[in-house]
């Protein structure tokens, strides 16, 4: 099965992210920043193209066993 997302848009300010991280079969395009000091919000514009294993990918088995749930 393969999924396609053509633009993905986030609102979160710029200095609260470190880290962008993508697991599995994603493949990213782009990924665009604006300057928060010119418009009120950030954005990430990315075009993601998933193709999720039925199996899970490994590193989200490795997920699962770092970071039990409650």
């Amino acid at each position: 099965m393969e999924r396609t997302l053509r633009s993905i848009t986030h609102r979160v300010p710029f200095h609260r992210v470190d880290t962008i991280s993508f697991t599995g079969g994603v493949e990213v395009k782009q990924i665009n920043f604006e300057d928060t000091r010119a418009v009120s919000v950030q954005k990430m514009i990315s075009e993601v193209q998933c193709n999720p294993s039925p199996f899970g990918s490994p590193e989200s088995e490795d997920q699962k066993q770092k970071h039990p749930g409650p």
